[in-house]
């Protein structure tokens, strides 16, 4: 798998693993003193092991010079496929998104 991170003024990271994709938000989002992000989503669709999911993100953190703010809208698609003891989970294929 590889794993896309997008952090502020679009530096896009491409990562080969979930953890080295955390890691890496972790390390971009650690530079930022009080960083918040929040997704609200605003349309949710599911078609059989398929959902799409669209809706606006919001970053807030202060730097040395005083409080940021960016803010834009996404657009995910999301897999569900079921486990060797009946439990689905739900991965996420595609993300886009802009300021």
């Amino acid at each position: 798998r590889i794993a896309i991170v997008s952090t502020a003024r679009d530096e896009v990271v491409v990562r080969h693993s979930r953890d080295a994709a955390n890691d890496a938000m972790a390390a971009a989002l650690a530079k930022f003193g009080g960083t918040s992000y929040v997704r609200t989503t605003e349309t949710l669709s599911m078609q059989n092991d398929s959902a799409t999911e669209s809706g606006r993100w919001l970053r807030r953190w202060r730097g040395t010079d005083g409080p940021h703010e960016l803010r834009g809208r996404y657009s995910a698609v999301w897999h569900r496929q079921i486990g060797g003891n009946g439990t689905p989970t739900w991965t996420l294929e595609k993300e886009v998104t802009n300021e």
